[in-house]
């Protein structure tokens, strides 16, 4: 008497032999699984997950802030106050400026996720985004000249110390015009901030 073969055996036990099959492929693919990272995932020599961005530990800028210097000779004296707000990526910003003769107050809201924000800026809307560059927020806008034209970009950075007891707040003015006589250099202003108990 012969021996039985597998396709007889297949054939006597059918519903057996195809659990066995189905648990095997079942085995084999929970492997596999195993030694693939999902699609969308980074992972790095060391098997961690790179899917998520690292932590980055930004400085606040929250609290109150008087103005104590600046560079610009044409800047009107009086006092300068902000009332700075931080809810990353949300910075709100009250401003109020004070003299002899009169005050000022401006809200101005910012996002450094680059979503783009709009503030006014002396009653003329101003569009801008935002964003982190290291440890600095940097907010750019485009400049309009004569006949509401477009002539160039205005970049506000603000830079808090590393004692957290400052703040620089660097504008720079840059026109995309230019004549063969004239030359428009970038106009950079900075002001420096302390803060208030």
């Amino acid at each position: 008497m012969s021996a039985n073969t597998p396709e007889d055996e297949f054939m006597r036990h059918p519903k057996t032999a195809i659990t066995l099959i189905l648990c095997a492929v079942t085995l084999c693919t929970q492997e596999t699984s195993k030694a693939k990272p999902q699609i969308g995932t980074w992972v790095d020599g060391a098997g961690h997950d790179k899917s998520q961005k690292p932590q980055v530990n930004r400085p606040h800028f929250e609290g109150t802030w008087r103005r104590v210097k600046s560079s610009d000779p044409k800047e009107p004296a009086g006092e300068v106050t902000l009332v700075i707000q931080h809810n990353d990526p949300e910075i709100k910003i009250n401003r109020v400026y004070k003299s002899n003769r009169y005050t000022r107050e401006e809200a101005l809201t910012y996002y450094t996720d680059e979503r783009g924000e709009e503030n006014l800026d002396t009653s003329q809307k101003v569009e801008s985004k935002t964003k982190w560059e290291g440890n600095k927020i940097v907010s750019r806008s485009p400049t309009r000249g004569f006949g509401d034209r477009f002539d160039g970009f205005k970049t506000v950075t603000w830079q808090i110390s590393k004692d957290g007891n400052s703040i620089k707040q660097m504008t720079m003015i840059r026109s995309t015009i230019s004549t063969l006589d004239l030359i428009r250099e970038p106009r950079k202003t900075t002001h420096t901030f302390v803060r208030v108990p």
